[in-house]
């Protein structure tokens, strides 16, 4: 069956329409972006840790990055 792709705007909330193999992609795409920001700008890093735990909310096969908290940590 094929995929239908799409992109949704519902006021602040959007909805992107992909493949699992473009899903994935994009997954790896972050991951190449989340070690490129470790070392040169450690809060760009911890924001893109936070990004993928947000876009794999529900994801059963997904185990979140841990953040420190910036007042704890």
């Amino acid at each position: 069956m094929p995929v239908e792709y799409g992109y949704k705007r519902d006021g602040e909330t959007v909805t992107l329409t992909m493949s699992r193999d473009d899903y994935d992609e994009l997954l790896m795409c972050l991951g190449i972006a989340i070690r490129a920001a470790n070392e040169p700008r450690p809060a760009l890093f911890l924001s893109r840790l936070a990004l993928t735990n947000r876009l794999n909310i529900g994801n059963p096969g997904y185990t979140p990055y841990q953040i420190p908290n910036k007042e704890t940590d």
